[in-house]
């Protein structure tokens, strides 16, 4: 359908197999759930999932049909007493299919930044950008705490952020970019790194080969097998299809370490 650049399907595949924590966002009706939906499809089978909607979208036991993964409806202050529950369970990730409050987003935080990986998120938002400030602020207009500290804890969560836009003709959805977020521990400085751009022009996208050092790290514990077709097809595609200018946004300086 032209969503996504066809050269770029191995690099998402190895991507899933590594396991990443990865945030699909842009506005309503851009594509996010039918993207999460086909990123699940790729994952392990065999794994232990809780997949949290407000809405029963993702038509999960057809996709997995034989993937032990707990479907809930929930949202709110429900979110409240499942986190107690997700807390004692076993499970290998959460999925958490829209988040739209600061309960939904602090359940999410939870699990994804005390080292669970292969966690996906859809959260509506324009501004790449304002990711780690817009969650905080929501979580922290309802628990309270250090605005600094929430912030931090975004940025520590979430590996990847798939941005998706809807074109002029609305049947028409695109992948405006993908963005690797970085937290410094020793500066705490939070960045986002933008290895692949859409162009509305040309109607096609362009990329650059950047891997933060913790990702190489973590990839080459989970699958290093993986992690080469991931490093080498990106390196492959920024070299067919070159971004030019600077890649990086630094939209926050943190003070406090998490």
């Amino acid at each position: 359908k032209g969503t996504i650049p066809y050269e770029i399907i191995p690099m998402l595949k190895a991507a899933v197999k590594i396991g990443f924590n990865v945030a699909f966002v842009g506005p309503v009706r851009t594509g996010k759930t039918t993207f999460l939906t086909t990123w699940q499809s790729y994952e392990l089978p065999e794994l232990e999932g809780v997949l949290i909607e407000t809405d029963p979208e993702i038509p999960i036991d057809k996709i997995l049909p034989h993937s032990p993964i707990m479907q809930l409806i929930a949202e709110g202050e429900d979110c409240i007493e499942l986190k107690k529950e997700i807390r004692r369970s076993d499970g290998d990730y959460l999925i958490m299919a829209e988040a739209r409050d600061g309960y939904t987003l602090d359940l999410a935080l939870e699990v994804a930044n005390v080292g669970t990986s292969r966690c996906k998120l859809c959260y509506h938002i324009k501004h790449v950008e304002d990711f780690c400030y817009d969650i905080a602020s929501k979580i922290h207009s309802i628990f309270g705490g250090n605005i600094d500290y929430h912030i931090t804890k975004v940025a520590k969560s979430y590996n990847y952020i798939f941005q998706f836009i809807q074109l002029k003709d609305k049947s028409k959805k695109r992948l405006k970019a993908i963005y690797e977020l970085r937290y410094d521990i020793a500066t705490h400085e939070i960045s986002f790194h933008k290895i692949c751009k859409y162009d509305y022009e040309k109607d096609n996208w362009s990329f650059k080969y950047c891997i933060g050092l913790d990702k190489k790290e973590f990839a080459y514990e989970e699958d290093r097998d993986a992690f080469n077709i991931f490093n080498d097809e990106l390196l492959k595609l920024s070299q067919l299809f070159p971004m030019e200018g600077d890649n990086i946004i630094y939209p926050i300086y943190s003070k406090v370490g998490v």
